[in-house]
C-alpha cells in the first residue's frame, strides 16, 4: 500500500526542497517577495507550510505540491492534498515521514536490514496478507519513498497560506512572491537541477510549457535569491537561461557562449565557491572571466589572457595551482 501511495506522489508534482539556509519571516500567514531574515535553527524556520515540515539531521525539509492549472500566472505552489486522509487508517503516516523516507533514501541511506529480514519471515510463512506486509514497513525507512529532492544551498520555502483573494491576484501578477518559486539550484553548483526537474515532471514533456516554467518560476527567483554572480551564472546556465545585457537584464530563454566551458570545468574538477575563492584565485579570475561577469573596463586587461583559453586549459590551470599549493605546504612542514 505503501508503494501505491508513493506512486500517486510521483504522479502530482510533489517535491521536497531541503537546505540548511535557515530563515524566518515576519508573515508566516502570507507568501512574500521579500527574503526572509536569517534563522538560528531548523526549528526556528518558518519559511514554509509547518504541518509539510521535517528537520533532518541538520538541514530543513519542506514538501510542496506545484499546482500548474490554467494559464502561467495562475501556477504556484501549495499543500499536497489528502494530508487528512493519510493520517488515518488504513494509512497512519505523518508527512514527516514521508519526507523523512525520501530524503534518507536521496542520500543513499539503506534500510534497516533487520527489519526488513523479519517481514520477509513473517512473509514467507504466509502469516499476513501481502497488503498488511506493505503497511506494516515502517514509513519512515529511507527509500520507502521516493518524492524527488533538491538538496541546496540557498531557500526555496514559501509559507502557502494567504493565497486567496484579494491577495492572490497581486501574488499570481508578481513572479518575485516566493509561492511562485519552484526550486532551481539543486546539488553542488546546480549539478542536479536539471534531473530533479524531470523526476518532478514540471511542465510534463509540454516544451513551450516547461520554458515557461523555467523563464517564470525558475529564472527570476534565480535573480534575487542567489546573489553571488558567479553562482547566479552557473544556476542560469543549469537551466538553458541567461541575464539580458544592460540596460533591461533581464532573464531570458539561451546561454551564455561560454556555460558549457564553465560548467564542465567545474563539474570535471569537483571544486567549491570556498574553495575557489581561497585557494584558486587565478582559477576564479578565469571563469568569471569567461562567463563575463567583470565587465567593467578595469578588468579587461585582466581578462586578456584568458580570451583564448579552452577547457583544458582552465583544466591545467586550476592544476597548477593545486600543485603549487602542496610544495607550499611542504615547505611549511618542513
Amino acid at each position: 500500500m505503501l508503494k501505491a501511495l508513493d506512486q500517486g506522489f510521483r504522479m502530482q508534482h510533489i517535491y521536497i526542497t531541503c537546505t540548511r539556509d535557515y530563515r524566518v519571516t515576519p508573515k508566516p500567514h502570507r507568501p512574500t517577495s521579500e527574503q526572509p531574515k536569517k534563522a538560528q535553527n531548523c526549528r526556528r524556520d518558518n519559511t514554509g507550510p509547518m504541518d509539510f515540515k521535517a528537520c533532518i539531521d541538520d538541514m530543513f525539509c519542506y514538501m510542496y505540491r506545484f499546482n500548474d492549472a490554467g494559464t502561467a500566472f495562475d501556477w504556484h505552489n501549495e499543500r499536497v492534498l489528502g494530508k487528512e486522509i493519510w493520517e488515518e487508517e488504513p494509512w497512519r503516516i505523518h508527512i514527516s515521514e514521508v519526507v523523512e523516507s525520501s530524503v534518507r533514501g536521496y542520500l543513499g541511506e539503506s534500510r534497516d536490514v533487520h527489519a526488513v529480514s523479519s517481514l520477509s519471515r513473517l512473509n514467507s510463512a504466509n502469516s499476513i496478507s501481502r497488503d498488511s506486509f506493505e503497511a506494516s514497513i515502517d514509513a519512515r525507512t529511507p527509500g520507502t519513498f521516493t518524492v524527488p529532492v533538491c538538496f541546496t544551498k540557498h531557500h526555496w520555502s514559501t509559507v502557502v497560506d494567504g493565497h486567496r483573494p484579494p491577495h492572490k491576484l497581486m501574488h499570481n501578477l508578481d513572479f518575485k512572491n516566493s509561492i511562485k518559486a519552484v526550486p532551481c539550484n539543486c546539488g553542488p553548483w546546480g549539478i542536479d537541477s536539471m534531473k530533479f526537474w524531470q523526476d518532478v515532471g514540471f511542465g510534463d514533456g509540454d516544451a513551450r510549457r516547461t520554458r515557461l516554467i523555467t523563464k517564470n518560476n525558475c529564472g527570476i527567483p534565480i535573480d534575487y535569491k542567489i546573489e553571488g554572480p558567479l553562482e547566479k551564472y552557473v544556476a542560469l546556465c543549469r537551466m538553458d537561461l541567461l541575464k539580458a545585457p544592460r540596460p533591461h537584464k533581464l532573464v531570458v530563454q539561451g546561454k551564455h557562449p561560454s556555460c558549457d566551458t564553465v560548467t564542465a570545468l567545474l563539474d570535471q574538477s569537483g571544486i567549491t565557491l570556498e574553495e575557489l575563492k581561497t585557494r584558486s584565485l587565478e582559477s576564479y579570475v578565469a571563469i568569471k572571466c569567461f562567463a563575463g561577469i567583470p565587465g567593467r573596463n578595469r578588468y579587461k586587461a585582466v581578462c586578456e589572457r584568458y580570451k583564448d583559453m579552452d577547457l583544458g586549459s582552465l583544466l591545467r590551470v586550476l592544476e597548477e595551482e593545486k600543485v603549487g599549493r602542496r610544495i607550499f605546504g611542504a615547505k611549511l612542514s618542513g
